[in-house]
């Protein structure tokens, strides 16, 4: 009876340290997984999104080109580090083709390696300017640097001719990969694949500077109104048979809900603030136009009337001027116009014009104003005959 008593308490009690055992190996097992998901779904995300700082990501989109559910494709600055400076060269050409519209590029330079790079004055020509039928642009030295220096160029491409700046990330649900395709390399993330983990799914979404969410495979023309996206992730446990989510909230600090200026043509539609919460709103980095040459905006509001402005370009001793502007408001009643002969170098300031701003486009409250446009607004650029040009926005 003793020994079977014994024997009792011996399998009860090995049967408890077995549970106890098996619940904390269990357990153990269980936070290093989540601790390897974390791991996992982080370093995807800032892969995706730029935050890892090895390469661009989403945050550093300049111009999105195309948006769908399971892709994304964007140009990021551009910087051309092929050159060397010698005491006789003055004149550089990029090695890649320069984005109309977009601001002229940042010229830097240092003598060696554990140096940081220092910026240098620049006269910047289109190649549509100077180089007859050759996809070049010329960028002109202002002043002496040291011979042998290191030089980069720092610039906005154009992507119809140069297909390798655009940086695209798509979801590959076959290998459970996102690839990502820039300077005609393809690579998959996250680059380690792990056997007991894998990637279900990547989807992103689109938002406004309004947060209002755009939908899926993003019109053309609705493409320069997305200031923000949102990347959700979702993970799958073999062994736990889990499922794990996460997601990023990307702001592009480069769009023109930061005040950055974006960059336009004909068709163009943007959603902007209404007159009353408005801090920036001209337009500049105006390129490549003739005497003649037009932009015309058309502001229209959710309810009301619609505002329109037409800017007239020209040139005066070779350099380009806006001769003269027209408010129409509503559109096909000119309600102001004015000949400013105004060089086009600067930003052209749409809130303080128009007979002491009683028909610009902001609110003020000190001014009777004629103009006034309220809740949503949507911007179009109805005609824009000048080859290169930027709207500059900021609430």
């Amino acid at each position: 009876m003793e020994l079977l008593i014994a024997i009792a308490i011996s399998t009860l009690l090995g049967a408890t340290t077995v549970t106890m055992l098996t619940s904390s190996l269990d357990a153990y097992f269980f936070s290093e997984e989540q601790a390897l998901v974390q791991k996992i779904l982080d370093e995807t995300l800032e892969e995706i999104s730029g935050e890892s700082m090895r390469t661009h990501g989403i945050k550093d989109a300049l111009e999105i080109l195309e948006a769908k559910e399971d892709s994304i494709s964007f140009i990021c600055l551009w910087v051309d580090d092929s050159h060397r400076f010698s005491s006789k060269k003055r004149s550089f050409t990029l090695n890649r083709p320069f984005k109309l519209g977009s601001p002229i590029p940042i010229f830097e330079f240092r003598t060696n390696n554990k140096e940081s790079f220092k910026p240098a004055s620049i006269s910047f020509i289109p190649y549509q300017q100077i180089f007859k039928g050759k996809p070049q642009d010329a960028v002109i030295l202002n002043e002496p640097i040291p011979t042998g220096s290191q030089v980069r160029i720092i610039f906005q491409p154009e992507p119809k001719q140069a297909p390798d700046v655009i940086m695209n990330l798509s979801w590959d649900s076959k290998i459970g990969r996102i690839l990502r395709t820039y300077k005609n390399k393809t690579e998959s993330i996250p680059k380690k694949q792990y056997k007991e983990l894998k990637l279900i799914e990547a989807k992103f979404q689109y938002f406004d500077n309004t947060n209002t969410q755009i939908p899926a495979s993003v019109p053309e023309e609705l493409l320069s109104s997305i200031s923000a996206v949102k990347i959700t992730l979702r993970l799958e446990s073999k062994e736990q048979r889990k499922t794990y989510q996460a997601s990023s909230f990307v702001s592009l600090r480069n769009t023109h809900a930061f005040g950055k200026g974006i960059i336009i043509r004909q068709g163009t539609q943007i959603k902007i603030p209404d007159s009353h919460h408005i801090r920036t709103f001209s337009v500049g980095n105006i390129v490549g136009a003739k005497d003649k040459n037009v932009i015309q905006l058309k502001a229209q509001p959710q309810q009301g009337r619609a505002w329109r402005i037409t800017i007239e370009l020209g040139t005066k001793d070779k350099l380009l001027i806006i001769e003269k502007y027209s408010i129409e408001y509503p559109p096909g009643l000119i309600v102001y116009s004015e000949k400013i002969n105004l060089s086009a170098e600067l930003p052209f300031n749409l809130l303080s014009i128009g007979r002491g701003g009683r028909y610009d486009y902001d609110f003020d409250e000190d001014v009777d104003n004629v103009v006034d446009l309220k809740r949503d607004v949507l911007l179009t650029v109805e005609k824009m005959t000048a080859q290169g040009a930027a709207i500059f926005i900021r609430p």
